[in-house]
């Protein structure tokens, strides 16, 4: 089958992208860098990513194109390449559709991610990309496709980290620099994103709470906030922990000047502040080790339990004192809670039931 890598040249992919050939590099490269995620499959991968096309120029796949990767698998277990390889040539092309069958490989699913990443961002870098209901090369679909992929198989990789991967390498575009291309792609995946929870049935605000995170955090993770929030929803003191919450938003929303991440408890002059601040100190450590476990949900537990000395403080406390030590001091106490509400997720984004 690798016999034919060199035809590839002789097809053009896409006038301005190049030959199937330029295309393949591309996506071993791409692949090359999320083998990382699965380090037992790596050199499957790459093997994989490099045959990947050479059945398109087949003379089967020629007169029917349904079958390419189909031809593809059978081609490469005819000429002995392993079982998993010739799979994920196959299983490249999946999902099909929106709610179809994923592959069911490592190595099928990152060689399905690294191909439909590269149509996407090739795509958009000569100005091919979906305006209204027009969508010709299907990116919406293939973005669905990738966010499924990584939500599913659970991988530990961001969407800003997969479309460094892609930058990392050479990427023409016509239309804006390599920057502002990778903004407008990941802009762009953050709206199928929005779209696919929504149609989850997960609450508006919610989505919102985690949107931004969605950008550095694994899609998998992000799932999990979204779950633990819906949880935590229908507890008592959901409420009054978020009314809590923005009291301390609200007041820090519009300070411009920089807070220190160190409170000085020498300038606490209220019973309150010293409360809040000891409180606050005694589950930061908590807070911070639930949320490398995952468990979001605990993380919002703890936090609810400072909605108490938050009320307490700001109905006794002054926040904005005359003296500008004290004033500042007390900011950086409140930017201190914030920075622990909102580690995970916008939890200011949140509506109150």
């Amino acid at each position: 089958l690798s016999d034919r890598l060199e035809d590839l040249k002789r097809v053009t992919f896409q006038e301005k992208l190049g030959s199937l050939y330029d295309k393949v590099q591309r996506v071993c490269r791409v692949a090359s860098g999320l083998s990382v995620l699965v380090p037992h499959a790596s050199e499957k991968i790459k093997r994989a990513a490099l045959l990947s096309k050479c059945d398109l120029i087949t003379g089967v796949v020629r007169e029917f194109p349904e079958l390419q990767g189909l031809m593809g698998k059978y081609y490469a277990l005819h000429w002995g390449e392993d079982a998993e390889v010739a799979e994920a040539i196959y299983e490249q092309y999946l999902p099909a559709h929106a709610g179809g069958d994923l592959p069911s490989t490592d190595t099928g699913a990152v060689l399905s991610i690294s191909d439909r990443i590269d149509n996407v961002v090739t795509f958009f870098s000569i100005g091919l990309k979906p305006s209204g209901s027009e969508d010709p090369f299907a990116l919406r679909r293939q973005a669905l496709g990738i966010i499924s992929l990584l939500i599913n198989r659970g991988f530990a990789i961001s969407l800003e980290e997969l479309l460094q991967i892609v930058f990392e390498g050479p990427v023409k575009t016509d239309v804006a620099d390599a920057d502002t291309l990778k903004e407008e792609v990941l802009g762009f995946f953050l709206q199928r994103l929005e779209h696919l929870f929504i149609s989850e049935g997960y609450p508006h605000d919610t989505v919102q709470a985690v949107m931004e995170k969605s950008k550095t955090l694994p899609l998998v993770r992000v799932k999990e906030i979204m779950d633990a929030v819906e949880s935590f929803k229908k507890e008592p003191v959901y409420n009054e922990t978020l009314i809590a919450l923005k009291r301390v938003f609200n007041i820090l929303k519009g300070i411009r000047e920089p807070l220190s991440d160190e409170v000085d408890e020498g300038l606490f002059m209220h019973e309150e502040e010293k409360v809040l601040y000891q409180r606050a100190r005694e589950i930061a450590e908590e807070v911070r080790v639930s949320v490398e476990r995952f468990d979001y949900r605990k993380a919002l537990l703890l936090i609810s339990g400072l909605r108490g000395p938050i009320n307490v403080f700001f109905d006794n406390v002054l926040v904005m004192d005359k003296d500008e030590r004290v004033r500042l001091n007390r900011l950086c106490l409140l930017a201190m809670i914030n920075r622990m509400a909102s580690g995970f997720l916008d939890i200011y984004r949140l509506q109150e039931l």
